[in-house]
C-alpha cells in the first residue's frame, strides 16, 4: 500500500508541471480558465485526472471555480498541486493578465520539480548499497556458519577431540545462527527504512525495501544455513 502510495505521490508531482502547461496554453489561445480547465478534465494526466474530472464536475452543479479548486486540493494533498490551486485562485480572483501569472508559475513548478527528480536520482544509488550491504552480511553470516563454526562442531565428534575437553560446551551451531540471524534481521528492516528515507525523504517507503530484505534473509537463513 506505501508502495503504491509513494508512486501515486510521484504521479502527481510528475503530472503536475504538464497540466499548467497545458492550461497556460490553452488560456494563451483566448479560453477562460473554467474552459481550460474543463478541457484538462478530459486529458490524462495519471493520478490527477479523476479528481480533476471530479472537481470540475462540482463547478457545474453546486460550487464556484475556486472551491472546486480548493477541494481539489485538499483531494490530492500533495504541495506541487496544492500550489497550482492557490495560484490559478489567485489568478482567478485578481483578473489581468492571467497568461503571465501562469507562464511564471509553470516554470517555477517545473523547477520544483526537477530539482525533486534529480535530487531522487542521485539518491537512488544509495538503495542498491543497502542491498549491497545485506548481501556482504548474508555472506559473512553463511562463511561463518559454513565454513568456520559447523566445521568446527563437527570435529567434536572425534573421540580424540572430545577426550580433550577442547570445544565442550563452547559450540552449538543453532546459538550462533539465531544470533547471525536476529543480526541480518535487524540490518535488513532497518537498512530499508533507510533507504526510504534517503531516497523519497519519508520513512515509510522504505518499508517495501525492508520486506524484500528480510524475505531474503529468511529464505537464506532456512535453506543455505541447514
Amino acid at each position: 500500500m506505501e508502495f503504491n502510495n509513494s508512486r501515486v505521490r510521484r504521479g502527481i508531482d510528475l503530472n503536475t508541471p504538464r497540466l499548467l502547461k497545458d492550461l497556460t496554453e490553452a488560456v494563451k489561445s483566448g479560453l477562460p480558465l473554467f474552459r481550460a480547465l474543463e478541457e484538462a478534465s478530459i486529458r490524462d494526466y495519471g493520478p490527477i485526472s479523476k479528481p480533476l474530472e471530479s472537481a470540475m464536475v462540482k463547478f457545474r452543479l453546486t460550487l464556484d471555480l475556486n472551491e472546486s479548486l480548493r477541494w481539489l486540493g485538499k483531494k490530492l494533498d500533495r504541495p506541487s498541486i496544492k500550489r497550482m490551486c492557490a495560484i490559478l485562485i489567485g489568478a482567478n480572483q485578481t483578473g489581468g493578465d492571467i497568461v503571465d501569472v501562469l507562464i511564471t508559475s509553470t516554470s517555477m513548478i517545473t523547477d520544483l520539480i526537477e530539482f525533486r527528480e534529480d535530487r531522487y536520482s542521485q539518491m537512488k544509488p544509495y538503495t542498491f548499497i543497502v542491498y549491497f550491504g545485506t548481501t556482504i552480511f548474508v555472506i559473512i553470516s553463511w562463511l561463518i556458519l559454513v565454513r568456520f563454526i559447523s566445521p568446527l562442531a563437527a570435529s567434536t565428534t572425534d573421540p580424540l577431540i572430545a577426550q580433550s575437553n577442547v570445544f565442550t560446551n563452547i559450540l552449538d551451531v543453532n546459538f550462533y545462527k539465531s544470533i547471525l540471524f536476529w543480526a541480518t534481521m535487524f540490518e535488513a528492516i532497518f537498512g530499508g527504512l533507510v533507504a526510504g528515507k534517503i531516497t523519497e525523504g519519508r520513512i515509510n517507503s522504505g518499508l517495501i525495501h525492508s520486506v524484500i530484505l528480510v524475505s531474503i534473509t529468511i529464505i537464506f537463513f532456512n535453506l543455505f544455513t541447514v
